[in-house]
């Protein structure tokens, strides 16, 4: 199984400090937080839907792709490198289906095929960083319209959130990192 930094990487816990959590679980101020943090990333993650819907409808027009290949492109993009049978896995397409995404994208650019570093076998597939870049731009007015909230949020709060972000980010890369390594077939990723 082909994994990036982000797919490998988690929390490693002692048995101590995973009883020390749980005894925080019991204190109703902690259960409260995690209750309004949960509710945050569930509203960003509807946001992040809603956006990246509309993100990915505009950059298909932009780039002449497929809102399907879109999807897929930003999969490989986030997460760097993905064998075939992990977009397989992430999209839900066909074998035949993301071979069809996979053939597009290399044939646009988009994409390059390598070989896995232990199993020459596997194909891995990563965005070409020069066309990646025209991928992840968003529209101007987009960007100016969310600058203009920044005023909702003190200055000395940005690099709470921003850490915050990151952390949840990490942790959905490696709750993705468990789906992928927990679907893969025992002997070897689909190719």
């Amino acid at each position: 199984m082909y994994t990036t930094s982000y797919l490998s990487a988690g929390p490693r816990d002692s048995h101590a400090s995973a009883s020390r959590r749980q005894n925080e679980y019991d204190d109703p101020a902690v259960v409260q937080q995690a209750t309004l943090m949960y509710d945050a990333i569930r509203l960003l993650s509807r946001c992040a839907s809603l956006y990246g819907a509309l993100h990915q409808a505009e950059a298909s027009q932009r780039l002449g792709l497929s809102a399907t290949d879109v999807k897929a492109l930003e999969m490989i993009g986030e997460f760097d490198a993905l064998t075939i049978g992990q977009l397989m896995q992430l999209t839900g397409l066909s074998a035949g289906g993301t071979t069809a995404v996979v053939d597009r994208l290399e044939r646009a650019g988009f994409i390059a095929r390598d070989k896995h570093p232990h199993d020459r076998r596997v194909t891995v597939l990563r965005p070409v960083p020069a066309r990646w870049s025209a991928v992840r731009q968003s529209p101007a007015a987009n960007r100016l319209e969310l600058t203009g909230l920044h005023h909702v949020i003190d200055d000395d709060h940005w690099e709470s959130i921003q850490l915050f972000l990151n952390r949840a980010l990490e942790a959905l890369h490696h709750e993705a990192g468990q789906h992928l390594t927990e679907a893969a077939p025992p002997d070897r990723d689909a190719d």
